[in-house]
Parts: C-alpha cells; sequence; structure tokens
C-alpha cells in the first residue's frame, strides 16, 4: 500500500490488527470474519493471529533478542534464530545492533506467533540508502519463503515494485487503484497514481488527432499520445521514457538544472522534467544546457484535468 501521508494507510493496518476498535465494515481472512460491523463481529487482537512489524520495531530495549521473541511465542524460537541469521545476537539487546539486525529480529518477533497474515508497516523508514537496499533484497527472499499474505505500507514506490505482487494506491482513505507494478506503470489511474510512481507530471491542452492526440503543453512544448483526448488534460511521463534530441529541431525544450551520476545511469534535472539517461552517454551535459526533449506516443500518459 503505497499513499501520501496521511492517506490512511497505517490505520488500515492498526484496523486489520485489531487496534483500531472503533472500525466499520468487513475484514476477513480465508472466509473467517474479523470485523463484521453490521453482525457486530470485533475479534481482539489477540484472536486475530496478527503478526505486526511497526514502524519504530518495537524492541523492547532491556530484552536480549532472544527474550524479545521469547516474549511474543512464550517460548524460546531458535530455529527462527537461526533462519533470520540472528543465532550470534542472541544475548545482545536492540540498541547494540545495527538497522537491519534491529529489523530481522522484530520480523522474528513477529513470526513468533505464528500468524496467519503479516502486517509491516513502513519497514525501511530508519535505513540508510546502501542498508535500505541490502534488508529490502533480504526481506523479498524471507516473504517468498514464507508463503504469507502480507500487507506492506511504504512511500517508495521502488520498495513496492521489490516486493509486492499488486499494490494499492490510497488517499485520504480512499483505494484510488490496485494493480500489478507493471499496470501501474502502464496506465496510473490518476495524477496522484502518475506522481508516486515517479512519473513527470504536467498540464497542457489537448487536441483529438487520427492517431491519438496532440498536447501543448503549459510553459511551452508539445508532445503526441496515443491516447484520444481533447481538452484540458494533465501528461505523464517517466523519467526512463524521456529522449535527448537536438534543441533546434524539438518540439520540446528545457534547460539542466543539475546531472547527477546514478548508478549506471545519469540522472539530469530540468526545469520542468527529471530524466534518467545512459551514464556513458556521447553528449557532455552541464547546468544551464538547453536540450531538446521527445518521447514515444505510446509513453506518454494522458489523464483527465478538472475543468
Amino acid at each position: 500500500m503505497i499513499g501520501p501521508s496521511g492517506a490512511g494507510k497505517t490505520s488500515l493496518l492498526r484496523s486489520v490488527a485489531g487496534l483500531e476498535r472503533h472500525c466499520t465494515g468487513q475484514i476477513a481472512l480465508n472466509g473467517v470474519p474479523w470485523l463484521d460491523s453490521t453482525r457486530r463481529i470485533n475479534l481482539i487482537p489477540e484472536r486475530r493471529r496478527v503478526g505486526y512489524l511497526p514502524q519504530d520495531y518495537g524492541l523492547f530495549p532491556h530484552m536480549t533478542v532472544a527474550g524479545n521473541i521469547r516474549f511474543a511465542s512464550k517460548l524460546d524460537r531458535p530455529e527462527l534464530l537461526e533462519q533470520f541469521g540472528i543465532a550470534h545476537l542472541a544475548t545482545a539487546r536492540p540498541p547494540s545492533l545495527s538497522g537491519g539486525e534491529r529489523q530481522r529480529v522484530a520480523l522474528a518477533r513477529a513470526l513468533a506467533r505464528d500468524p496467519h497474515v503479516l502486517l509491516l508497516d513502513e519497514p525501511f523508514s530508519a535505513l540508510d540508502a546502501i542498508t535500505r537496499r541490502q534488508v529490502r533484497d533480504e526481506l523479498a527472499d524471507i516473504l517468498t519463503r514464507l508463503e504469507l499474505p502480507v500487507l506492506l505500507v511504504t512511500h517508495a514506490f521502488e520498495d513496492a515494485t521489490a516486493l509486492a505482487d499488486r499494490i494499492a494506491v490510497i488517499d485520504r482513505g480512499e483505494l484510488i487503484q490496485l494493480d500489478t507494478p507493471t499496470q501501474l506503470l502502464a496506465a496510473p489511474a490518476n495524477v496522484l497514481v502518475a506522481a508516486l510512481t515517479g512519473a513527470n507530471v504536467l498540464e497542457g491542452k489537448a487536441t483529438s488527432t487520427p492517431t491519438g492526440s496532440s498536447i501543448v503543453l503549459h510553459g511551452g512544448g508539445q508532445l503526441d499520445s496515443t491516447t484520444p483526448a481533447s481538452g484540458p488534460v494533465h501528461v505523464a511521463i517517466h523519467p526512463w521514457q524521456l529522449q535527448l534530441t537536438d534543441p533546434s529541431t524539438s518540439r520540446l525544450t528545457d534547460t539542466i538544472v543539475g546531472v547527477h551520476q546514478d548508478g549506471g545511469s545519469r540522472r539530469i534535472r530540468l526545469t520542468r522534467f527529471t530524466i534518467h539517461a545512459p551514464a556513458n552517454g556521447q553528449v557532455p551535459l552541464t547546468e544551464g544546457d538547453l536540450v531538446g526533449l521527445g518521447a514515444l506516443p505510446e509513453h506518454v500518459h494522458v489523464l483527465e484535468r478538472p475543468q
């Protein structure tokens, strides 16, 4: 589940866990109702068999790693210590652990209850960028082996695509779109979804053409799309789908604000766009340069804009 701050993502997790007691609606797992306000069913958290990993991990600092896990299951669980590679930390206490180690301990503790569903609330928010990627890859492997239904909350679309089969976009308590990561990229339901997936979003005015539409962008420039449209629209284009062209012949130009190396590509910031281009590009790019931009019509997503 992704969405802006205040969208209701954590509240939804807490509702599933039974920690939000004043809920209406239905929550069920495998056909068994946990909440049904019309039938006055609302199971207490202890009866819901949920493994819950909060943002701050919620580890008891005065307990050892083994003690934290024992607290959840009332039993020693050496197999969980082995499974998560933390057996050598059994006698350590959380303040002495790294961010990745704390997350593994918290996850082992969540699973010590033998839950029927696992809830993860921003599991990478406390990690630096390098640790984040490493821990995310480890978590992906763990979740694959668990074969449990998992609800994961994150602000980062990159984390969601690395871990999720389906992504729910939530805003102000409403479900905006539920789809596979690929479909969210290919057909965002609205501007919010496009922005959350990392797309450049601009306003413009569309005119119908035999092959779709042509959009004149606010601030200047023109792009074609295979989507039929007419009137005020939003246009969404992902950074890797924009191409640098000769500004003297391009229908769309912009000025470079900054160029940054990002792994095997260059992240080019313009006044209105962000582009990802190959790191070994032949054309030197510097701040202040005017560049031309282009995109294949099928990569230009046209979204409705209120009049």
